[in-house]
Formats: structure tokens, C-alpha cells, sequence
């Protein structure tokens, strides 16, 4: 499959900002169909255990959409964690297209980048 996906982490004061970015590297133009309005799942765990979840608590809208990818080029997918709590985590980002691209990134929030 011509796509390769990374996972951006940026750990802020008040939040964690994830960014999946999936990268055509093929020769030709790739389709990605998503069947609702969410582009991508992004699963925060430690030691194992699932502790966030972005689309927990959020409602998608369902739709049938696809979207172009030329070679060379990228689509880009963004989630953020509010208020993380202090410790060592691994986020696992998957593309919600119908498509098994996925990325996976391991990252520590410390007391300092924590909001009370």
C-alpha cells in the first residue's frame, strides 16, 4: 500500500495535540472513503490500559465522503487530550477511511506540563 502514516505528539501546558499524517508515496492518486464525518481515532493508553479516547462523548454525523490523495502529497488528522494527568503513555492513531492505515508513538506527560 503506497501510504505511510506518523503521529505528531505536542505536549502543551493544558492539553496533548495529536497529528496523524498520511503520506501518498505511490505513483498514483489514492482515495480515502470515510462513512462519517470523524478522519481518525486517537487511543491514549498506559501500561496497557486504554485511559482516553478521542471520540469518547462525541457524536459523528454519517456520511459517505472521499477524499483525493495525489502522490507526493498528505491528508491530516487532529485530536488534542485536555488535561492529561502526569505519567507515560503510548497513543495509537488510526485513519478512520476504509483503509487499515495507523500510526503509534510513545510520549511522557510530567507534573510540570499538567494543568490542576
Amino acid at each position: 500500500m503506497p501510504l505511510e502514516a506518523t503521529v505528531d505528539v505536542d505536549v502543551q501546558a493544558s492539553a496533548v495535540a495529536f497529528t496523524l499524517t498520511v503520506e501518498n508515496t505511490g505513483p498514483e492518486a489514492v482515495d480515502l472513503t470515510f462513512e462519517a464525518d470523524q478522519d481518525a481515532e486517537f487511543t491514549v493508553s498506559e501500561a496497557g490500559r486504554d485511559v482516553w479516547r478521542w471520540s469518547s462523548g462525541r457524536a459523528f454525523t454519517q456520511l459517505m465522503r472521499t477524499t483525493e490523495v495525489p502522490p507526493g502529497e498528505s491528508f491530516t488528522a487532529r485530536g488534542a487530550w485536555r488535561r492529561p494527568t502526569p505519567g507515560d503513555y503510548r497513543v495509537d492513531a488510526e485513519l478512520e477511511a476504509m483503509r487499515d492505515v495507523r500510526a503509534a508513538a510513545t510520549f511522557s506527560v510530567g507534573s510540570d506540563d499538567s494543568v490542576e
